[in-house]
């Protein structure tokens, strides 16, 4: 363990194929540190880190000119092997160092370490002292069409935070950067809670407000974060045509009004599925206008088969009601009503090669029109048998587009496709055909906006 400034970086990169497309990913990343305050098992004045590449296998994010303090094992033998993951794309990257870091360990940038460096140089002196220290922040959900992305607002300062052991109580108040410390604590077991103001939430329920923590005589300092959120919601039932509430699973869906005019494929949504007796809740919905309804954020598909409906009850989006959430505005009992399930019916079909034999074990995929980026449920894991024929379920009343391919390589986007080409399963005929006739097997042409 040592306090270091990273004096330069040095990468390793590769070309690889994804997706059809081609990249350059980082594979490796070497930094050189000049160690400013060793802490444990270190002696040199610089050192040499290798780390991932990052972006999913846990490499550490190290910038030259920052300075950190590092959690690192010694990379020989099998601790290297065990001690981090290296992305190897077409052979190892051939970073050698004689230490490793990752996004695992506690390593962190110096301005977030002050309570692990003074814990450590405490221990180091043979006098130990004990606490619970952690930030507060406030985070944001934000719709967007892929769902929400979540958001860091800032820190939330002047909460207070209570820590109850069995004999003891403890508080301290977050300061200006939502940091807080309770200091001096016996070894036991505690419940640590933050009181949130009014409005606000926990970013996930499951989390909540509360957290234990225990002090022992090996472990002298333990770290309890929250993250907070306003806490706007909207909550209700949903009941089929006969009034019954629906089964679990069907999804529910709120999206901004500013986006609902752009259509299924754009609208910012969010969704929920119905659990106990058909109840939805959203929770952490921000100040703003929504819409609210069933089969508006995703096309109908088999796991929520009924028609584009928005609440009160209503087939068109300009006469849907608008829901105008304050900050932590809380909305109980919107109940939805939903008409008749979608008919289901089938389609038939035969793929073929581009010289007109039949393409056996080949992939068909089915878009609604109103939804052309995902295929729906009723597609997946689809495939023509020996003959190249094949059956796929859709509803009466809607509009699709079929696409077939054949993958050599997935990753690299190698293969064979047919064009994304029109039914209406109303008047298509059958069977419909798909030819194999363009190499790749990514959709490359969307319909025009």
């Amino acid at each position: 363990m040592f306090v270091g400034l990273v004096t330069s970086t040095q990468e390793d990169r590769v070309d690889i194929m994804r997706f059809g497309q081609k990249e350059n990913i980082r594979t490796g990343l070497l930094a050189h540190f000049t160690i400013e305050e060793s802490l444990k098992g270190i002696n040199q004045k610089t050192v040499d880190v290798a780390t991932g590449g990052g972006g999913g296998d846990c490499g550490y994010p190290f910038k030259s000119g920052e300075r950190y303090l590092v959690y690192a094992y010694k990379s020989e033998g099998a601790a290297l092997d065990a001690s981090i993951s290296r992305t190897v794309i077409g052979g190892s990257s051939g970073m050698a160092a004689p230490l490793t870091a990752n996004i695992c360990s506690r390593t962190r940038p110096l301005s977030e370490a002050t309570d692990d460096i003074e814990l450590i140089r405490a221990l180091n002196l043979g006098r130990p002292q004990t606490r619970i220290f952690g930030q507060v922040s406030q985070l944001a959900r934000k719709l967007g069409i892929y769902e929400y992305d979540i958001d860091y607002v800032g820190p939330m300062p002047g909460l207070m935070i209570k820590a109850e052991g069995e004999n003891s109580q403890f508080e301290a108040t977050t300061d200006s950067s939502g940091r807080y410390r309770l200091s001096g604590l016996k070894p036991g077991k505690y419940k640590v809670r933050v009181l949130l103001p009014e409005g606000y939430g926990p970013l996930f329920d499951f989390v909540g407000i509360e957290s234990k923590a225990e002090i022992t005589t090996e472990a002298c300092g333990v770290e309890v974060d929250f993250d907070a959120q306003i806490d706007g919601r909207i909550s209700g039932h949903v009941f089929d045509a006969d009034g019954r509430p629906v089964e679990d699973q069907v999804q529910v869906s709120v999206v901004t009004l500013d986006s609902s005019s752009k259509g299924i494929a754009l609208a910012e949504r969010r969704s929920e599925y119905t659990k106990n007796q058909g109840r939805y809740e959203f929770d952490g919905l921000l100040p703003g206008k929504y819409l609210l309804g069933v089969s508006i954020a995703e096309a109908p598909d088999k796991h929520c088969p009924y028609p584009t409906v928005y609440y009160p009850r209503s087939f068109d989006r300009t006469q849907a009601q608008v829901f105008t959430l304050t900050a932590g505005q809380k909305m109980k009992d919107i109940d939805l009503h939903l008409p008749a399930k979608l008919s289901e019916m089938t389609l038939s079909g035969v793929v073929l090669r581009s010289n007109g034999k039949p393409a056996g074990d080949t992939r068909v995929d089915i878009f609604d029109e109103e939804d052309p980026s995902r295929s729906l449920g009723f597609g997946m894991d689809v495939k023509t048998d020996k003959d190249g024929r094949f059956t796929i379920q859709c509803f009466k009343g809607r509009r699709y587009r079929l696409h077939a391919w054949k993958d050599l390589d997935y990753l690299a986007g190698t293969g064979e496709q047919s064009d994304l080409i029109e039914v209406d399963p109303n008047g298509a005929a059958s069977p419909i055909k798909l030819v194999l006739s363009k190499p790749g097997i990514f959709i490359t042409k969307k319909r025009p906006n």
